[in-house]
């Protein structure tokens, strides 16, 4: 191990990286280098530039990858050998952002009226109409429904945020009816 990676190692123990950030940085470097064919401490941030540019579109790596790379290299430049803050670029992925599907009234009627277990209705008519996603509802606890201020309390919800949604007014306690059935 030379001394370089052997610092880079300790910087990145004494701050907790996860096991598998460490091998990805240390693989980022190390590519670096062989691209170069010399230390890292030699190496530009023009020609970081170019190598990442290179990665991308004479190896084929996606933006994310490429920019896995960057990290490790800013990481290095950074905190192990102590320059300013390069600035690499490397632009995002581009991902179309597609909206949910939403069921219509009459689909969710549908899907209330086949359900035949108690149960399973009563999760069904709580996710649906506050918009829970399936983890959100698996962590639901009966202290988390505020039946006074009709409202519902989701802990460590998606980004580990907790949040209140609207409880549905068919939930209120003595309220709570399954829909008309259609013969």
């Amino acid at each position: 191990m030379t001394r370089l990676r052997k610092r880079m190692t300790d910087d990145m123990a004494v701050r907790g990286l996860a096991e598998h950030a460490v091998r990805s940085y240390l693989c980022s470097v190390s590519g670096l280098a062989h691209h170069y064919n010399r230390s890292p401490e030699e190496i530009s941030a023009q020609e970081v530039q170019d190598c990442l540019l290179h990665l991308h579109e004479e190896r084929g790596l996606s933006w994310k990858s490429c920019n896995c790379a960057r990290h490790g290299i800013r990481f290095l430049c950074r905190i192990t050998l102590g320059r300013p803050d390069p600035h690499f670029y490397v632009p995002g992925a581009r991902t179309p952002s597609a909206l949910p599907e939403i069921l219509s009234h009459d689909e969710l009627v549908r899907l209330f009226t086949v359900t035949r277990n108690v149960k399973r209705l009563a999760v069904l008519m709580t996710a649906c109409p506050a918009g829970l996603r399936a983890s959100e509802v698996c962590r639901l606890h009966v202290t988390d429904i505020d039946s006074r201020r009709m409202c519902l309390r989701v802990d460590q919800g998606k980004g580990s945020k907790d949040r209140y949604v609207p409880l549905s007014q068919r939930l209120r306690p003595g309220h709570a009816r399954p829909p008309h059935r259609r013969s």
